[in-house]
């Protein structure tokens, strides 16, 4: 058996009582939040993916997730579904991370209205990006490099 010397003893003790009260404390960040709380809780029936798997439904571009509120999607995280999904009783902090990661999943770019200005997005795609090539009738169609994106569906 080593011996540990008697204050080296008492600094391991209080080295692994901070590791285990660090543990126990939310992410500072919310999105490392919601990844982790999702890996740990919905990962097992909905796929590290959220695409589903044998025992829990798509999470990922689901229409019917995409109709629900917020308070709709907590409900149903909160209280399970007779459909078999368990209730989970979280924490505040943790609930809202993981409603706003399976929100954020099923959210189109409108429902998020990321930053920036749409109009010089416009400008810079039909004008100096020469994204596309604009008719008389006005209508895209898309540029020669861009062809082959019409036959990728």
């Amino acid at each position: 058996m080593v011996k540990i010397p008697k204050h080296r003893e008492l600094v391991l003790i209080a080295l692994a009582a901070l590791s285990a009260v660090f543990a126990q404390q939310p992410a500072s960040d919310p999105a490392a939040l919601a990844r982790d709380s999702y890996a740990r809780r919905c990962a097992s029936c909905h796929g590290n993916d959220a695409a589903g798997t044998d025992r829990g439904p798509s999470l990922n571009a689901s229409r019917r997730l995409r109709t629900r509120s917020h308070q709709e999607v907590r409900d149903i995280v909160r209280n399970g579904t007779p459909a078999g999904m368990p209730p989970f009783a979280l924490p505040e902090a943790e609930m809202e991370a993981i409603v706003l990661f399976v929100r954020g999943m099923n959210a189109s770019a409108f429902d998020l209205n990321p930053p920036g200005d749409a109009a010089a997005g416009e400008r810079f795609f039909f004008g100096e990006g020469q994204v596309a090539i604009v008719t008389d009738s006005n209508l895209p169609v898309l540029a020669p490099d861009q062809e082959w994106l019409a036959f990728a569906n």
